[in-house]
């Protein structure tokens, strides 16, 4: 300080750290455990980032699990035998995204699963899908899906068994005959005249299933046939059925289903012409 002046120098005691470098007293006072602010700066810069990094892994911890969208289940073909491609398609979605999935088909008729398939993601479709090729080891009848799998990233898992149709499955080791029950046999009337409508319903069953069924209406009196008519399978009564209309050269007497030996209806012979 010169003579006279009030004015004060600002005055570092500095030393070396070992390296050449001069450190202050600040540093040397403040921080005595590391040889400069960098270094403390830096482990501070490190501590920070590990705590940052910690928070953000656990603020998106994921624990949702996949959605399995049952109604959205689509099948290529109702019936399929050796040789057929049966492909599945599914909505399968997630909060994050979906890794992997599965399905599960089983034989309701054989009592058994029939295979384990793993699905795959179509960008085309946005649906999960797979294909299964019929062969000689598909037991015959009814191919249902039992079970479906997903997971995500974080290995959270939904699973659902839901027991779709999936197809009937028929091939060439079938030698089973439809069965017909006799005894679930209806009839709306026990007399018709011209006009009326005859309705028959029956029970006609199979091991993989009834393709077409057909009824020969016999009049014995006339000893003739008066109609051969075709049944139709009705999904929600579950029985085979047809309708016949009594006309003017319907034959009176009985009239009997000839194929399967049954009597159905008497025909009012005093109003219904030859």
């Amino acid at each position: 300080m010169r003579k006279g002046s009030q004015e004060a120098v600002p005055y570092l005691c500095t030393v070396s750290n070992g390296l050449g470098e001069p450190v202050s007293w600040i540093e040397r006072t403040v921080f005595p455990e590391f040889s400069s602010i960098s270094t403390a700066m830096l482990f501070l810069s490190v501590f920070l980032l590990l705590m940052v990094s910690f928070t953000s892994a656990y603020a998106t911890y994921d624990s949702q699990k996949p959605t399995i969208d049952v109604s959205s289940v689509e099948i290529n073909k109702e019936r399929a035998t050796i040789g057929d491609e049966i492909t599945v398609a599914i909505t399968i979605t997630d909060n994050v995204a979906v890794t992997s999935a599965f399905v599960e088909f089983w034989s309701p008729d054989a009592g058994k699963m029939v295979k384990s398939q793993a699905l795959s993601y179509s960008e085309s479709l946005d649906k999960w899908t797979c294909s299964y090729v019929v062969n000689e080891h598909t037991p015959n009848g009814l191919l249902q899906i039992s079970w479906i799998d997903a997971y995500d990233a974080e290995n959270n898992h939904s699973q659902l068994s839901p027991f779709i149709n999936v197809a009937t499955i028929y091939g060439a080791a079938d030698s089973q005959k439809p069965i017909v029950d006799l005894s679930s046999v209806i009839i709306n009337r026990d007399t018709a005249t011209v006009g009326d409508d005859i309705t028959i319903s029956l029970i006609i069953s199979d091991n993989v299933a009834v393709t077409r069924a057909s009824v020969e209406f016999w009049n014995g009196d006339a000893g003739k046939i008066v109609k051969t008519q075709s049944l139709v399978h009705n999904e929600g009564t579950g029985k085979w059925e047809c309708s016949y209309r009594v006309t003017n050269n319907t034959p009176n007497g009985m009239l009997p289903i000839m194929l399967l030996l049954f009597n159905i209806i008497d025909v009012i012979d005093d109003v219904v012409e030859p």
